[in-house]
């Protein structure tokens, strides 16, 4: 369905990478411009990849631990103490630093601190050219400053770093490089450590026995969590609103979900397929997790974007057994794979708690890397997630799986039925449907304000409940003023309204120019849309129109202006 949501200030652009992270397309400037001073190269230790295998085996074959793929090198590499910088004459600079680690199949990377500035920008690639990641840049800034970014295959990354003349200085901070020391691209390469090599019996989800579910797997993604793998699932709640919950399985969790990084569309696009292109996205916060039930649940943090199709699975929480059961997930981090038991399913006790128990697969399996996946009912709705089992591909007995009703008696429920409904089941939904939904997310700009746009209300131009735009501002005692135009992120906007302190509404336009600023603006404000919208406002916010709104308040340290301190843009489109 064609959706009604606009992030403008989320547009993806074609990088040259075949993996692409949420970012702004173009190409690193080393690509086109000579740059005299080459990119240093910093050495990771020795990697004693027999000793990690020996570790991870029985892990792998109960599945109750994250499938580790890569060695985590604690590292603290930072604008200011490696890599080198280069001058041009008009005073902008770049920074380079270039990291190598024999032997691995791939590198990731953590960053402790991550922010940049405006104009900046941020790549990384291999040494071929093959995979670049990027432009990353200020929209990419998130409150907690942190950041990842994907394994990207080789033994080497080169970061190029973009600043223009006169901007503040970035953050950036490398205080993790992940030496892959399982091959979970398939690149073929032969080295030390394990291909990806998933068992033989396991199925692709665009064959035959994934026909109908060709919904649901849009909710799985493949978690990546610094140098370890599961799976897991988007799920809808109650309230029917869009939030990007996604599950997976509490012995999973790994480092802080703000560098989780969640790679959707991994799956071969016909059955006898091999390889996929992941698409992801970085961050998350945790919402509750709990050994009863092992479930982890977390909301991602930036908006996935519309074009990855996702899908949030509906789901059961009836005591009831399932009367078959249906798993997608990413055994050995491979390509989205199908499993199916269609037998009922029993309960019994694993890990000390009460689960569902696939006594035998009839088609498919599971492998260490699938911990945390959904399974399914027999109406494709969620029921639980893999906690582990004994299930392989030469004995496919014994996968065990957390309730989800055990679950949503543990923590679950205030987030998955936030309006204390008790309904034992919820349909599932596409995240981004063809109503007026709206998401936006918050910013850290140059000023280390933090502005958040909120919505309510039907944007309708026959609707008669209000219809109201809020913004928040985490400083108190700060000007601001919530402008609505109909130009994208960046562009001249064409209604200025003061912040006064909330509740008070506003429901005509007045001008900025000339007016002093109220002193005692904070917490909230909120403005009144309908009356432009019902009659006698501005002829431009008709049914179809795209409506943007920005808040823009008042530098801290700057008491005679505003300063730099714009948000996001917030875009909605006025229905029928």
């Amino acid at each position: 369905m064609k959706a009604t949501l606009l992030i403008v200030s989320a547009v993806l652009c074609a990088a040259s990478s075949v993996h692409a992270q949420i970012s702004y397309g173009g190409e690193p400037l080393s690509f086109s411009r000579q740059v005299a001073i080459a990119a240093p190269t910093t050495v990771m230790p020795y990697v004693d990849v027999q000793s990690l295998l020996a570790e991870d085996d029985l892990d792998l074959r109960t599945k109750v631990a994250p499938y580790r793929f890569g060695a985590t090198l604690p590292v603290d590499l930072s604008l200011d103490n490696s890599g080198a910088w280069t001058s041009f004459p008009n005073g902008d600079r770049l920074w380079r630093l270039r990291i190598e680690s024999p032997g691995a199949y791939s590198l990731n990377a953590i960053f402790e601190n991550f922010w940049m500035p405006p104009g900046a920008s941020l790549f990384v690639y291999n040494d071929d050219h093959s995979d670049v990641l990027g432009e990353f840049n200020e929209l990419n800034n998130e409150t907690h400053g942190q950041f990842a970014i994907e394994p990207v295959p080789g033994e080497a990354l080169t970061f190029e770093y973009f600043e223009p003349a006169n901007a503040p200085t970035g953050l950036l901070r490398i205080g993790e490089v992940i030496h892959a020391y399982r091959d979970v691209f398939g690149t073929g390469a032969t080295k030390a450590g394990g291909a990806k090599a998933s068992g033989s019996c396991n199925i692709n989800v665009n064959c035959p026995l994934g026909a109908n579910y060709q919904d649901v797997k849009r909710t799985v993604a493949r978690l990546v969590m610094g140098g370890v793998l599961c799976s897991g699932s988007l799920v809808t709640n109650t309230a029917n609103d869009g939030k990007q919950y996604f599950m997976t399985a509490n012995h999973c969790y790994s480092g802080n979900p703000a560098t989780w990084v969640f790679q959707f569309n991994y799956e071969a696009a016909t059955c006898a397929g091999t390889t996929g292109t992941p698409k992801s996205v970085t961050g998350a916060t945790l919402k509750t997790k709990s050994a009863t039930g092992d479930h982890c649940l977390v909301q991602i943090t930036p908006a996935i974007p519309q074009n990855y199709n996702a899908y949030l699975a509906g789901w059961n929480r009836s005591t009831t057994n399932p009367t078959m059961g249906t798993g997608i997930h990413h055994p050995q981090g491979d390509i989205k794979k199908i499993c199916q038991d269609i037998n009922t399913l029993t309960k019994a006790t694993f890990g000390g708690t009460s689960c569902w128990h696939i006594s035998q697969w009839d088609s498919g399996v599971t492998e260490g890397g699938s911990s945390g996946s959904p399974i399914y009912d027999a109406n494709k709705r969620y029921v639980g997630q893999l906690y582990g089992g004994s299930a392989t591909c030469g004995f496919l007995f014994d996968d065990y799986y957390g309730r989800f009703d055990i679950s949503m008696g543990a923590g679950l429920a205030t987030y998955l039925d936030p309006t204390a409904s008790g309904a034992t089941t919820t349909n599932g939904r596409e995240l981004y449907v063809a109503t007026a939904t709206v998401y936006c997310t918050a910013k850290v700009n140059s000023q280390l304000c933090i502005p958040a746009i909120g919505f309510n209300g039907s944007p309708s131009a026959s609707s008669a409940s209000p219809f109201n735009i809020t913004c928040s501002e985490v400083l108190n005692k700060k000007n601001g003023i919530l402008f609505y135009g109909y130009q994208p992120f960046g562009a001249a906007f064409e209604g200025g309204h003061l912040c006064v302190k909330a509740p008070t509404k506003r429901t005509a336009v007045q001008s900025t120019n000339g007016n002093p600023l109220p002193t005692d603006c904070s917490g909230t404000m909120t403005y009144d849309f309908n009356p432009l919208i019902q009659g006698g406002g501005d002829p431009a916010l008709i049914v179809g129109a795209s409506i943007y709104a920005q808040f823009w308040y008042r530098d801290p340290g700057d008491f005679t202006g505003f300063g730099t301190g714009l948000s996001d843009a917030l875009s909605f489109v006025i229905g029928s």
